[in-house]
């Protein structure tokens, strides 16, 4: 998975800014089955552990992890 595509945006003295460019659907893949191993050991009140719907685990846990992992697939092309 080598598709990142780095542009340069601003370039003012020292201050740069870029925009990177990946494909989404391995992001939400890994994603998605994060979510899947965390929610089976998610604790939420009216649920017990490990039995809360994956949608209700991804409204408590989905920015996160989404976050997560484009910072993993941003370091693994980088590298």
């Amino acid at each position: 998975m080598k598709n990142l595509e780095i542009s340069e945006i601003k370039a003012e003295g020292l201050y740069r800014e870029y925009r990177l460019s990946m494909p989404a659907q391995q992001v939400i893949t890994n994603a998605e089955i994060e979510l899947q191993q965390k929610a089976k050991s998610l604790k939420i009140n009216g649920f017990r552990k490990g039995k809360v719907p994956l949608e209700t685990a991804r409204k408590y846990l989905g920015e996160e992890i989404i976050s997560k992992e484009i910072d993993k697939t941003i370091h693994a092309m980088i590298q």
